[in-house]
Formats: C-alpha cells, structure tokens, sequence
C-alpha cells in the first residue's frame, strides 16, 4: 500500500488561491509546507481536513502569531510527533534580516517528525527548511547545521524526508545528504524555482528534496509548477518489503 505526498515551500500567505486548490484536488494523505506562518493553520485545516504539526523557525514581528516555520498536514492520526533542533537559535526570535549572518542566527533550524498512521500503517515522515545563502554555495554555518542534521537523521530508523534545503543538486550540502540517503527526484528535473513566480526568476536551481532510507520506496515523484514560488513535489511513499 502506497500513500501520497506533497511537499512545497509556499512562501508565507502570497500564494493561497495557487496552492490551495491544488491540494484539494490532490488530497495528498500527507503535506508538508515550509514557510508557513501560524495564523494560517486554521484555514489550510480547514480547507484540507487535516490536522497539522507546526514547528516555528522565526517571527516575522513581536507577534506570536506571525511565527513562520514548517507544518506537517494530515487527515490521517499522527501517532507520534517531535522536532530536533540543528542549527541557529534555539529562542524563537524575530528574524534579523540585516546581512546572512544575522538572518541565519536569528531562525531555529529543526527537523520536523512524524510518525502517521495511514489506513494501519505507521509513516515516519520528516521535512525541514535548511539556511539559505545568497548564490547557492555552501557557508561554514550550513556545514555545521548538516553535520547536526545528519546525526540527527541517522538515529531516527527508516524515514522519508523533504523540504527547501536551500542548497543545489550537484554540489557540496546536496551532495552530502545524496551520499547517506536516496534522492528521489528525477535526474530531469533541473531547477524547483518557479520559472514565473519566484522573485529572481529564471534561475536553474534544484534545491527543493525528497529523500528516503532503504526501508521506503518512493515512487511516481514529479514536480509541479504554478503554485508558489517554488514547486511542489509529489510522490509516493511505501514500505519497503
């Protein structure tokens, strides 16, 4: 038995009447958003009759509710759920969005997990938003924040995991996470920003991923366009027999 996946980067509150009913239509059994702000849990709930996990990264103001961060949605029972902590600040702060170095530390970096029972299976799902540099090559603070993320997924068993790793396919942090888990997006897929949508457009970056360990098969991932300002993957998931 096989269940569906969706993970996308959704780029806060700018792309509702996109994405929204794409996962309606879709009715994915798992979802898993980045950038997602707190107060609007409710209404993609709502939307998708789903309950959601969220583990905030930063504030956008003083205001808790503009806490931004990655949530895991599903219709299905989460049996299980828990964050671990990798990298930046473990106080949830307002984002300094003065330099990178500023931006960096002030963001908590965490893994976000989930064991969910699809139809009396258990998933272990996980998905993350990793540090951003400004042209796609690797920082000394990435290192480090993937030296703890990579302890962190080699203690939790088998596990599917996806997100925004802010960092390309073919080099360093990419390449590292390829080397210990297995890439699941197809080699012709070269960039998951939005060719329209995303700020700095075109740009051939495949930074968005969907990673498994042996005991998952992932299968039928393809990437979809026009919905935030990057795609969405979409797959499936299974245990491996």
């Amino acid at each position: 038995m096989s269940v569906s996946i969706v993970s996308l980067n959704i780029e806060g509150n700018k792309h509702f009447e996109l994405f929204l009913p794409f996962l309606k239509a879709q009715t994915p059994d798992i979802v898993c958003l980045q950038e997602l702000l707190k107060q609007d849990i409710p209404r993609v709930e709502q939307e998708l009759g789903a309950k959601c996990f969220f583990v905030p990264m930063l504030k956008k103001t003083e205001d808790p509710e503009s806490a931004q961060g990655i949530g895991i949605f599903s219709s299905h029972q989460f049996v299980n759920t828990s964050s671990a902590y990798y990298g930046g600040t473990r106080e949830l702060k307002v984002v300094d969005n003065t330099n990178i170095d500023t931006r960096a530390v002030t963001q908590s970096f965490s893994l976000s997990l989930c064991d969910i029972d699809v139809r009396g299976t258990v998933y272990r799902v996980g998905s993350t938003h990793f540090p951003w540099t400004p042209d796609g090559s690797a920082s000394e603070f990435q290192r480090t924040s993937l030296k703890n993320l990579l302890s962190i997924l080699r203690e939790q068993g088998d596990i599917v995991f996806c997100g925004d790793f802010n960092a390309p396919r073919g080099q360093e942090i990419f390449t590292a996470i390829s080397k210990e888990f297995k890439d699941n997006v197809p080699p012709e897929y070269t960039s998951s920003l939005d060719p329209v949508l995303h700020r700095a457009a075109p740009l051939h970056l495949m930074v968005d991923g969907l990673f498994s360990t042996p005991g998952y098969k992932v299968t039928d991932v393809k990437m979809v366009g026009g919905l935030s300002d990057h795609c969405a993957l979409v797959g499936k998931i299974e245990k491996a027999s």
